[in-house]
């Protein structure tokens, strides 16, 4: 056993002699040829002393093995280096179960947002990139407590944004998505809608419940067929007399007293001004395609303007002050009205209006009706199958 350790020692001296070097081992290792030979990068200098099998190999065996050794250890780094690259940080994210490696680079900056559209695109998991969702073209993100659209100018592709029930302030974003055609906005906390003007393939746009005061960049969206402002702070409507497509208009709950930018929207079929602050109603006169009208809450008391309108079918002016129902025995197609909270006694011109028949409704509640309102004319019109509520 002596002889054999002696043997080792020896050769062990004439191999560590060699002058060639050898790639730097970790800290504790041996350098040297015979140690790559024994068993690489496991093999210590504490080894040496521990039993070890027999070997007949020269010191030149031991070299060419060493440079072999070397050489298969440099290329499987390279291999596993080249294998490491092929797997992406989406890759790792999902097999991690998060978004670890994905924060810093999100490109959305309301978490909330981001999770609609992870709903939308069916990715719970994995990174987002500007690239993927350019191809969305419908996202609905409405009550998601969203304050920021950072990110959402990626989303080109986009024909159908619904945002609304959010606390929206700033939509600078939306300026981008020039492919929308439909886009809910109502229930946020918006003043300026000046990046909406860009958006000129818009037939769809709801704002209503907002804090909008200047309609003007609306004025550029001469494709919208529906609009909806009811419900914010709007004096003004001049900017709407060039959206000649609108067929349907709400400007409820505002502080409107002029229409006569109206005139020139020859293709309203429904338009609701209700609860503003209007009085005269000449300039609709000209709006003879309507269909539905709703004037409630307003200070009207004169409906002579109203019997040009004879496509009328629904039309309401609760809450006014009427008082002379003459101009309405025109309006043969009306089929629903309202004309409660007014100062109406006689119904004649009702009786009169021979259009006024089976399944027809008419509502009177809290009016000061004659005798002979209560006593001939409304049975009169419920022989003829009309629904009169008083």
């Amino acid at each position: 056993m002596m002889r054999f350790i002696l043997f080792v020692f020896l050769l062990t001296l004439v191999a560590c002699s060699d002058p060639k070097p050898v790639a730097p081992h970790p800290a504790g290792k041996a350098n040297c040829a015979l140690c790559e030979f024994l068993g690489d990068d496991n093999y210590t200098i504490a080894d040496d002393e521990q039993d070890t099998d027999d070997s007949s190999d020269s010191s030149s065996e031991a070299e060419a093995e060493a440079d072999s050794t070397q050489a298969d250890s440099a290329a499987e780094a390279d291999s596993t280096q080249a294998d490491s690259s092929l797997v992406s940080d989406s890759d790792l994210a999902s097999f991690l179960g998060d978004d670890r490696y994905t924060i810093a680079d999100r490109f959305l900056a309301d978490a909330n947002l981001e999770s609609a559209v992870r709903q939308a695109m069916s990715r719970p998991q994995g990174r987002l990139i500007p690239e993927e969702v350019a191809f969305l073209s419908r996202l609905s993100a409405s009550s998601k407590n969203i304050q920021s659209l950072v990110g959402l100018e990626h989303f080109i592709a986009l024909q159908t944004l619904d945002l609304e029930r959010n606390r929206i302030v700033d939509v600078t974003p939306l300026a981008q998505l020039t492919n929308l055609e439909r886009l809910f906005l109502s229930f946020n906390q918006i003043v300026d809608i000046t990046p909406i003007k860009q958006l000129t393939e818009l037939k769809r746009l709801e704002l209503r419940d907002n804090q909008i005061v200047d309609i003007t960049p609306i004025k550029q969206l001469t494709a919208l067929e529906i609009l909806r402002l009811e419900d914010n702070q709007i004096v003004d409507v001049t900017p709407l007399n060039q959206l000649t497509n609108l067929g349907w208009l709400s400007l409820s709950d505002n502080r409107i007293v002029d229409l006569n930018p109206l005139t020139q929207l020859p293709n309203l079929r429904s338009l609701y001004l209700g609860f503003n602050r209007i009085v005269d109603i000449t300039p609709l006169t000209q709006l003879t395609a309507l269909r539905s009208l709703y004037l409630s809450g307003n200070q009207i008391d004169d409906l002579t303007p109203l019997k040009q309108l004879t496509e009328l079918s629904w039309l309401a002016l609760s809450g006014s002050q009427i008082d002379d129902l003459t101009p309405l025995k025109q309006l043969t197609n009306l089929r629903g009205l309202y004309l409660g909270y007014n100062q109406i006694t006689d119904l004649s011109p009702l009786v009169a209006n021979a259009g006024l028949g089976e399944g027809a409704e008419v509502f009177l509640q809290d009016n000061p009706l004659s005798d002979q309102a209560l006593n001939e004319q409304i049975p009169a019109l419920r022989a003829r199958g009309v629904d009169v509520r008083f």
